[in-house]
């Protein structure tokens, strides 16, 4: 299964409608939940029509179009329907099992009366409950995740901005189902339902305290209607945001740039583009730095990332990765004070593609750097990192204004620690899918 990083479940916003993650390849399969139905899937549109009542009470009656899941999950999808009955539900639905009408589930779904609402049971043969949320009619936006033992139900009316349903504890056992629900408030007639856009994430890694920044460019992003970013918000909850006020350096939102995935797009022109990180950074115990880019113009010396301080012209404590020439390659650089040091690797970037460019410093004078999950090389005899706090900290441009990036930037993320070849493969597999390079 695929390896993904899941992070804060009450701040994650999704940016682009038309830009999917993908979808498992495991089969959909339909399983009447004491009630009846009908399925087919066309082309990425999945069609359930469902007789029942819900989840209500102790007793469910639904038609649940499912697939097995294990671990941390995510799932949204654009949904429709077409009963005009109060009550009816299309929705996305986790459960712990298929045999029984009371069995353990949340359920994050749309009806003509209630508008979007959120239920949940605790336990088996326990009664349900349900949060009412916003009064808003189909298409609709809907969004489940799950969370070790949280379950968040979320909507959305454009696909941009999520609103937090509910929010519950459910233990799930290990091994349970998630997919798509439908009932029609009718033992005998039928509600409807389409869900298109299908994104389906598995194996979510959690949040840890070593992930001290994480940028993805499909999820938060502040820009205007020129597409101008001002904020790349840290999906962290550390506040690590890349941020940029002055319209004239804001770099622009790309739509499909990945993958169907959108990116960060820097043509610095006569102004630089770069984003700024606020002040901090210790790195002391080692670092690791994966980024998911597309140098489209390589420059000796053009940074991708830059973490330094910069005071009275003078810069001091320097770390971070930038280009090694037009011809292409890559160079990390670890300052201790003012006394510099780096490694090149001649082969570690490729101008015009997008790639997965990761450095892991050991946090005393040796550092790795992989493409696409491959290494590269190691470099010995670098400076051991200060433990200080740095105040220019920047995205697409050096900390003293200068060797601009030009190129795009999908994701990403900063972890203060080197990470062992375990979780490194963990956060290479999630990004290595996620944007198939």
């Amino acid at each position: 299964m695929t390896t993904l990083i899941w992070t804060n479940p009450t701040a994650l916003i999704w940016t682009n409608p038309s830009a999917l993650f993908w979808t498992s390849s495991a089969p959909w399969t339909e399983s009447w939940i004491g009630g009846s139905g009908t399925y087919s899937s066309t082309g990425g549109t999945y069609t359930v029509g469902g007789t029942g009542f819900g989840v209500t009470g102790v007793g469910d009656s639904l038609n649940f179009v499912n697939q097995a899941a294990t671990g941390n999950i995510e799932i949204m999808a654009y949904v429709s329907q077409t009963s005009s009955n109060a009550y009816a539900i299309s929705g996305l639905m986790v459960r712990a099992n298929l045999t029984s009408n009371d069995s353990q589930c949340a359920l994050i779904g749309v009806s003509p009366q209630n508008g979007v609402n959120f239920s949940w049971r605790t336990a088996d043969a326990v009664p349900a409950q349900t949060n009412l949320g916003p009064s808003l009619a189909t298409p609709i936006w809907l969004r489940l995740v799950v969370s070790q033992t949280s379950v968040a139900g979320y909507e959305s009316a454009d696909g941009i901005s999520w609103r937090l349903v509910g929010q519950a504890t459910v233990s799930l056992p290990t091994d349970y189902y998630v997919g798509f629900a439908s009932s029609s408030n009718s033992a005998t007639a039928f509600n409807t339902s389409t869900f298109t856009n299908l994104s389906y994430l598995t194996n979510v890694v959690q949040r840890s305290a070593n992930l001290v920044s994480w940028l993805r460019s499909d999820v938060g992003l502040v820009y205007n209607a020129s597409n101008q970013v001002s904020l790349w918000p840290d999906q962290s909850s550390n506040g690590f945001n890349g941020a940029q006020s002055n319209s004239t350096n804001q770099p622009i939102l790309v739509t499909n740039a990945v993958n169907g995935l959108p990116a960060v797009q820097f043509t610095p022109g006569g102004s630089g583009q770069f984003l700024q990180f606020p002040a901090g950074f210790d790195f002391t115990a080692g670092l690791s730095l994966f980024v998911v880019l597309n140098p489209t113009t390589m420059a000796a010396n053009a940074s991708i990332l830059d973490f330094r301080n910069y005071t009275g012209g003078v810069s001091t404590d320097e770390f971070g990765l930038s280009e090694l020439a037009t011809s292409g390659g890559a160079i990390f650089y670890a300052y201790s004070g003012s006394v510099a040091s780096s490694g090149s690797f001649a082969t570690a970037l490729t101008a015009n593609t997008f790639q997965l460019l990761e450095a892991v410093y050991d946090g005393v004078s040796s550092v790795s750097v992989y493409k696409n999950g491959t290494l590269i090389g190691t470099q010995g005899s670098l400076q051991t990192l200060a433990n200080v706090v740095r105040n220019n900290n920047f995205i697409g441009e050096s900390g003293n204004g200068a060797n601009f990036f030009t190129g795009e930037i999908a994701e990403i993320l900063i972890f203060n620690t080197n990470l062992n070849s375990t979780a490194r493969a963990a956060v290479e597999s999630y990004l290595l899918a996620k944007f198939a390079v």
